[in-house]
């Protein structure tokens, strides 16, 4: 009997340890908040627990540059101006280009060709082109329209015929050679067609654009709006590539009202 009192008393002994173990040493629990397997724990540092790195943020996009405010260069564009009569090249002509923007706007470019008549215009956008060609001694001649493409082909080279014309100028002055200043000269062609007026400067001299080289009838009229003086009529026979200087006098001295050429000059 006493031995079972001994055995129950251990076993009471050994149950109330366990019990005092177990609320001084209670079980570690996972947190919920803690993330499983492999991704990023908790670590102990010097001030206690701290979350790790976050991953470098993505790089920020590359912006494209914006294309230039310029259209693409085209072919070169190759131009020769040449004497209509002959076909032979023009010294001293000029080379216009006109066009229209991209905003609609016209623009123009000029340039002057070289000693054989040629110019060879580089680096063109892709445009409509209306190129034409001018001289001093040559009437206006028409444009002609050149369109550039993007992958098109070259453009042949433009040949622009001009044809030659001629000039008048000259001087009117009255007795004593005092200077008509308010003179009008009238150039009409003899085989009939519009008429010219040409009025004189401070000096008295007049000079006539470019005109249709063949005949021409010259009038003096002493001011705007009067009748042409009868005496002071000529007629011209005017050559192509060249000016006739002419020197008019109206009062009497020298025999009276006068019509005289005193040089023709070559243009060309």
């Amino acid at each position: 009997m006493r031995r079972l009192r001994l055995l129950a008393g251990a076993l009471l002994l050994l149950l109330a340890a366990a019990f005092l173990g177990s609320v001084a040493c209670p079980p570690r629990k996972e947190r919920a908040s803690d993330p499983p397997g492999d991704r990023a724990r908790q670590v102990l540092g010097d001030g206690g627990p701290r979350e790790a790195a976050a991953p470098p943020a993505p790089p920020a996009p590359v912006r494209e540059a914006a294309p230039a405010d310029t259209a693409p260069a085209a072919d070169a564009l190759e131009v020769e101006v040449l004497d209509a009569r002959n076909g032979r090249p023009l010294s001293g002509a000029t080379v216009r280009l006109r066009y229209r923007d991209a905003d609609g706007r016209e623009q123009q470019m000029e340039r002057p060709a070289g000693p054989e008549g040629r110019l060879r215009w580089e680096s063109l956008a892709f445009w409509t082109y209306a190129v034409s060609a001018a001289h001093p001694a040559c009437l206006p001649g028409r444009a002609v329209e050149v369109s550039l493409a993007p992958g098109g082909p070259a453009p042949e080279p433009l040949r622009l015929a001009l044809e030659p014309g001629a000039r008048v100028e000259g001087r009117v002055s009255g007795p004593g050679s005092a200077a008509h200043r308010r003179s009008v000269l009238r150039l009409r062609p003899a085989a009939g067609g519009e008429a010219r007026l040409l009025m004189t400067d401070l000096e008295g001299r007049f000079a006539s654009p470019v005109l249709k080289a063949g005949a021409w009838i010259l009038e003096w009229l002493p001011e705007p709006g009067a009748d042409p003086d009868p005496l002071l009529r000529q007629n011209l026979e005017l050559e192509a590539g060249t000016v006739q200087v002419l020197e008019l006098r109206t009062g009497p001295e020298g025999g009276g009202p006068a019509v005289l050429v005193l040089e023709v000059r070559s243009l060309l």
